[in-house]
């Protein structure tokens, strides 16, 4: 992940939920290069599975007295999710007193969603009736993600930073859904970080270029031409004691 950029980074990658859940498996962390101008760091974290629970309700149902038998306006809802495994590797060096730059690569297992269970308890009916399954097919694909970043020192006051990483979508075209219709996408960030004596100020801003997706599928009822792209921006304040 470019350098000093992992914030902005991170919020973009959470529109699959995929980093906070993460956090949850093993990380054994980073390992120092050969000197203390270059570093290199290896990380994996196994994958997990998330159960959620909540409540299923139905807008604008008829009255129950007029639903089929077995089927009420609201029941319990269940499903499992299952969070990929990632392996990633960085390396960074310092060209000048100044100048850092740093290229990563990561490895994410998405193609342990084959697909989603769904449970809504006696209103099953109403899945098997519209999807013919009580499973949603997944079918994603494993990706590999690329990325280059530098920062450059102007002052002991003032730090500018830069980032580019290519996040390729794991979503085949026979399950795309408009929830989660991104193509493979270009972020380009760009920061500055400010210190004066005990206090700091960071500013990031970044650029999500989502390439266009048409999806012309005889399996996939949602056809259609999707469009995305995002602006990311982060503020962090800081105070040493």
């Amino acid at each position: 992940m470019p350098i000093h950029q992992e914030k902005v980074l991170q919020d973009i990658r959470d529109e699959r939920l995929r980093q906070d859940m993460e956090r949850g498996g093993a990380d054994p962390g980073e390992a120092p290069g050969a000197d203390q101008d270059q570093r290199l760091a290896l990380t994996y974290r196994s994958p997990m599975m998330v159960e959620y629970k909540g409540d299923f309700t139905m807008e604008n149902s008829p009255p129950p007295g007029a639903l089929p038998p077995g089927l009420t306006p609201s029941s319990d809802f269940e499903t499992k999710v299952n969070f990929p495994s990632v392996a990633a590797a960085g390396y960074g060096v310092r060209l000048t007193k100044a100048l850092r730059v740093e290229a990563d690569v990561e490895w994410v297992e998405h193609s342990r969603n084959k697909e989603m269970d769904l449970d809504i308890q006696n209103n099953n009916t109403l899945l098997l009736a519209s999807m013919g399954s009580t499973a949603l097919r997944q079918d994603w694909k494993d990706t590999w993600t690329f990325g280059v970043g530098a920062d450059y020192a102007v002052s002991e006051a003032m730090m500018l930073r830069a980032g580019w990483m290519h996040l390729p979508s794991p979503v085949p075209e026979e399950t795309l859904m408009p929830s989660l219709a991104e193509g493979d996408k270009e972020v380009f960030s760009v920061g500055l970080g400010l210190k004066r004596g005990r206090q700091t100020l960071d500013l990031a801003y970044a650029y999500n270029l989502c390439a266009d997706r048409t999806v012309d599928s005889p399996v996939n009822p949602i056809n259609g031409k999707y469009e995305f792209e995002a602006h990311l921006f982060a503020v962090s304040y800081g105070l040493a004691f």
